[in-house]
């Protein structure tokens, strides 16, 4: 038996220390290019970035279809400008996936 880290769960460590808290303006050029997606609540960060890095279409089209991955719309980017909303993010080129961020999720 190795001590080594599976190729899976070092695509898990890697991706779970990539995330990151940002605000709309790091998002936004992003959004720009088409390439920022929301990922909705009931669904985690990290297992998203993770179907996404191992390009597993299957779950990221049933998430697609029942819009818990989209990309934001423009009352969502305007309502955050002027809220000052706080993000959890993940890049997954040439994709950025994010959160609206919970108190607790602020550090």
């Amino acid at each position: 038996m190795s001590d080594q880290p599976s190729q899976e769960e070092s695509l898990y460590e890697k991706l779970k220390s990539d995330i990151d808290n940002t605000k709309w303006e790091l998002l936004s050029p992003h959004h720009e290019r088409n390439a920022a997606f929301l990922i909705s609540h009931d669904l985690e960060l990290l297992a998203v970035g993770v179907a996404m890095a191992r390009d597993e279409s299957k779950y990221i089209k049933q998430w697609i279809n029942e819009q818990k991955l989209t990309p934001p719309t423009e009352e969502q980017v305007a309502q955050w400008n002027e809220e000052d909303t706080e993000f959890k993010y993940l890049i997954i080129q040439p994709y950025v996936i994010f959160q609206v961020a919970h108190h607790e999720d602020v550090q």
